[in-house]
């Protein structure tokens, strides 16, 4: 059985994790820690699937900022994500 994921997924995946980052920065404005870490979680979760596991340690490393509260690390990895996200676009 092959589990390869299509380009058309990894494309919508991608799209849809540059959504997550307005929502996450938003959700930061609201200090809504425990949300962010739950978002957090489920991208550390998939990203392995999709082929991106260094996404997956960026989650990581948000979800435990959002669990300490710590706003400063939590824009970190926001912006670590968006970056990492438009690099993967540009390949």
């Amino acid at each position: 059985m092959d589990f390869t994921v299509s380009a058309e997924l990894v494309g919508k995946y991608i799209t849809n994790r540059q959504k997550d980052v307005d929502v996450l920065r938003e959700l930061l404005n609201r200090k809504q820690y425990a949300v962010i870490a739950n978002k957090a979680h489920n991208i550390k979760g998939n990203a392995a699937s999709f082929g991106f596991p260094e996404l997956g340690v960026v989650a990581q490393e948000l979800e435990v900022a959002a669990l300490e509260m710590r706003e400063c690390k939590i824009t970190q990895s926001i912006s670590i994500m968006e970056n990492w996200l438009e690099s993967v676009l540009r390949i």
